[in-house]
């Protein structure tokens, strides 16, 4: 299948939910997000709070890691504890814009 069909296809997929979720009853409450990039928008607070406290928790100690890390300075020991412990920050990459934007305010205090 080439990358246009790909498109299509999911263009197609897209229109068909967009348009089953305006005939469904408006007063609906979400229960899921339907993020593109798996982001939980819908996260409770209380579940946001202990997401970012256990991913900045995790981040600072693989900083602390590599800060105390003696070894030769080489690519793969420093980009690449570097670049994992980004790769884990991205768990709470969203959280800007819960602070910024979630009409639930305590969903925006936890953030």
């Amino acid at each position: 299948m080439t990358k246009y069909t790909c498109a299509l296809s999911l263009a197609a997929i897209l229109c068909t939910t967009a348009a089953s979720a305006s005939n469904a009853n408006s007063t609906a409450v979400a229960t899921e997000s339907i993020a593109i990039d798996g982001w939980n928008f819908m996260l409770p607070a209380p579940d946001l709070a202990i997401l970012c406290d256990a991913t900045l928790e995790k981040a600072r100690g693989a900083f602390t890691a590599l800060e105390n890390d003696t070894r030769p300075a080489t690519l793969q020991h420093v980009y690449g504890a570097y670049d994992a412990m980004t790769i884990d920050l991205q768990q709470i990459q969203h959280v800007w814009y819960l602070k910024s934007v979630h009409p639930n305010p305590q969903v925006q205090a936890a953030a």
